[in-house]
C-alpha cells in the first residue's frame, strides 16, 4: 500500500526554506516476495551453468540483474538494495523457522502451530506457506549450506564455490491478508533476536561462522585423509621395493659361488693335464679349494 511522501522543510544558511519529501518505505506484498525467489533461483542457476557469463559478475551486479528482472514482472519501485535487503531478511526468517520448528526434534511443523504456540517458540508469526514452497530450492539444502548464491554473499570471506538449484514453484496470483505482518516479522529476524543469556547476536553472523567453520573442518580433515594414505601407500612401495633388492642380490651371490667352483674345478683339471716334467707336480698338487 503506497503511503505517500512524507514532507519536511529545512533553512538554509542565506535564511532560505527548502522542502524536502522522503519516501516512506513500502510493504512488500505476497506477489513481489515470491517473484523475488523465483529471480534469486534463476540467479542461482544461471551461476551453477559453467559455461555461462553470469558466474563472472559481481554481487552488486547479480542484484542489479535481479532488480531489472523484478522490473520485466511490473514490480518498478524496488531498488537493487531492496531486493538485497528483503532476501536476507526473507532467508533469515525461513532459517529460524527450520531451526525451531522443522528441523527441531520433538516439536510440531510450524504450519500446524497455534499463533501463540508460534510466539512462544519466537518465531515469525506469519510465514506465508506459498511463500516458503517457493523458497524450498534453497531450504531444502542442508543447514542452508555456505555456496556461492547471493543467499550467503553476507558470509565473511565467501568468493566461491558454484552451486546446484532445482526448480522454483510457480507464484500464487493471491495476497494473503499477513502480508504486513509477515514482511515485519521477516525484517525482525534478519536484525537481531535475544538468547536465553540476553546477549544480543546477529543472526546473518552466527549462520555464517557456523558454516564457514564446518567447511574449514571438513577441508582439514580432507587434507588429513590425504597425508595417511600417501604414506600407507608409501611404506607399502618401500617394503615391496625393499624385498624385490634383496631377493635380487642373492640371486646374484649365488651365481657367484657357482661361478667360483667352475673356475676351481677347471684349474684343477688343467694343472693334472699340463705337458712336461710338471705333469707329477700339478698330479700331486692339492687342487681342492676347500684345504687352502
Amino acid at each position: 500500500m503506497w503511503l505517500g511522501p512524507k514532507a519536511a522543510s529545512v533553512q538554509t544558511s542565506g535564511g532560505a526554506k527548502m522542502v524536502l519529501r522522503k519516501t516512506r518505505s513500502i510493504p512488500w506484498t505476497l506477489d513481489e516476495r515470491i517473484a523475488l525467489s523465483i529471480m534469486m533461483a534463476e540467479d542461482d542457476a544461471l551461476m551453477a551453468d559453467a559455461d555461462g557469463q553470469h558466474r563472472f559478475k559481481r554481487s552488486k551486479d547479480r542484484y542489479e540483474w535481479v532488480h531489472d528482472r523484478m522490473a520485466e514482472q511490473g514490480f518498478l519501485h524496488r531498488s537493487a538494495e531492496d531486493c538485497r535487503k528483503k532476501w536476507q531478511g526473507m532467508l533469515a526468517a525461513a532459517k529460524l523457522i527450520l531451526d525451531k520448528c522443522e528441523n527441531a526434534s520433538g516439536k510440531p511443523s510450524y504450519w500446524n502451530m497455534t499463533l501463540e504456540k508460534r510466539k512462544a517458540e519466537q518465531v515469525p508469526l506469519g510465514f506465508e506457506k506459498a511463500l516458503w514452497e517457493t523458497m524450498e530450492w534453497k531450504l531444502n539444502r542442508s543447514s542452508i549450506k555456505c555456496d556461492k548464491t547471493l543467499a550467503s554473499e553476507n558470509l565473511p570471506g565467501n568468493e566461491g564455490g558454484n552451486s546446484t538449484s532445482g526448480g522454483p514453484a510457480k507464484p500464487s496470483s493471491g495476497r494473503s491478508a499477513s502480508d504486513g505482518r509477515a514482511t515485519e516479522d521477516s525484517d525482525q529476524a534478519a536484525k537481531t533476536r535475544r538468547t536465553n543469556t540476553d546477549k544480543t547476536r546477529m543472526d546473518d553472523t552466527t549462520s555464517g561462522g557456523t558454516s564457514l567453520g564446518r567447511a574449514m573442518e571438513d577441508a582439514i580433515r580432507s587434507y588429513d585423509e590425504g597425508l595417511d594414505k600417501a604414506a600407507a601407500t608409501l611404506a607399502k612401495a618401500t617394503s615391496e621395493a625393499g624385498s624385490a633388492i634383496a631377493a635380487k642380490i642373492g640371486d646374484v651371490a649365488d651365481a657367484m659361488r657357482g661361478r667360483n667352483t667352475v673356475l676351481e674345478m677347471l684349474v684343477g683339471v688343467l694343472a693334472r693335464r699340463g705337458g712336461g716334467g710338471n705333469n707329477a707336480a700339478y698330479e700331486t698338487a692339492d687342487t681342492d679349494p676347500s684345504t687352502r
